[in-house]
């Protein structure tokens, strides 16, 4: 597991992930004053055990100390009533979007421990797309075809960057905290520049970037979302044994019962507009005086990547693809 997902050692690792959400909690905090603030990052994490089931002292304490979480006591046994809590939860947190997350059949009585995570995120653009800009247009999609989807447009000073292959866009967000990346693969070379996506991809980009280019966009919305099991994905990448019954050690956790992963699922879903993400961050620009050069134009009519980052950490708060915004 430590090898797949590269985490640092243990003795480094809970207080690296300590250092970044205490970094993400002290942006645009859910109750604060503002009641439709320009910026909001709110990540949160549980634990939920079997009432009466034992956890070691030392995995409690790491729960509470790196994690902001203690451990919830449910009932597994009641299957329905179990995943309704931890359902209700994840909607709290998430402001609604994420719902039936964990269903009844997903836990049983032989569920001890379940763990889970939730992020929301809602930001305006720095400079925001015009509505009365926004029409219908083609968007090509990756097997071939078009679709007609609405493109919003506007010419703005950004970062921009061009690479080998593709053209990338960084899309502030209100109060200097993130930015919404897209990257552009040239047509044809959507899977090439997909299959190379990764943080190596990502630093070149911001290598490339030019900041304050006077940019032509144009951007379809889109409002998805995504349900996967992350099982298979995981083993695909090499992590077995925690999925292994015979084979899983979580001896960390209890010494009362072998614990291993039953089930690993991930929900997400996006929204961008006009004026902003559900799912996002902030920055400010300045704009020159003198009369502004002609334009680098870069039109998001085919697939194109995304990644929401907060900005001081670089941090991947949302990595996505856009094959078909329809």
């Amino acid at each position: 597991m430590a090898e797949t997902m590269r985490f640092l050692p243990q003795e480094t690792q809970h207080p690296a992930f300590n250092a970044i959400e205490s970094r993400m909690s002290g942006l645009g905090e859910k109750d604060g004053g503002d009641p439709s603030p320009s910026f909001r990052l709110n990540v949160a994490n549980s634990a939920w055990g079997q009432e009466g089931f034992r956890f070691e002292r030392a995995y409690l304490e790491t729960l509470a100390e790196h994690y902001g979480s203690g451990m919830r006591s449910v009932d597994f046994g009641q299957p329905d009533e179990a995943s309704e809590e931890i359902n209700a939860w994840v909607e709290n947190e998430t402001e609604d979007r994420i719902k039936d997350l964990v269903t009844p059949d997903v836990v049983s009585p032989d569920t001890r421990l379940v763990l889970a995570n939730a992020v929301y995120f809602k930001a305006s653009w720095a400079s925001s797309f015009v509505e009365e800009g926004t029409e219908d247009g083609t968007f090509s999609l990756p097997e071939g075809g078009e679709v007609t989807v609405p493109l919003m447009r506007q010419t703005s000073y950004l970062p921009h960057a061009e690479g080998e292959g593709y053209q990338a866009v960084r899309l502030p967000y209100k109060d200097d905290a993130a930015d919404m990346l897209v990257v552009l693969p040239e047509k044809r070379r959507f899977e090439e520049i997909e299959g190379r996506l990764s943080a190596g991809l990502l630093d070149e980009v911001d290598e490339e970037m030019r900041p304050g280019e006077y940019v032509k966009l144009t951007m379809p919305r889109f409002d998805f979302e995504t349900n996967l099991d992350l099982i298979p994905l995981l083993r695909s990448m090499g992590m077995t044994i925690p999925f292994d019954s015979g084979a899983a050690d979580f001896s960390g956790i209890t010494k009362e019962g072998d614990l291993f992963i039953g089930d690993a699922l991930h929900k997400a879903n996006i929204t961008v507009d006009e004026k902003g993400t559900e799912a996002a961050a902030a920055t400010s620009l300045a704009f020159p005086q003198s009369e502004p050069p002609p334009p680098v134009e870069m039109t998001m009519d085919r697939p194109f990547l995304f990644a929401i980052t907060e900005r001081e950490t670089d941090t991947v708060l949302f990595l996505g693809r856009v094959a078909d915004p329809s």
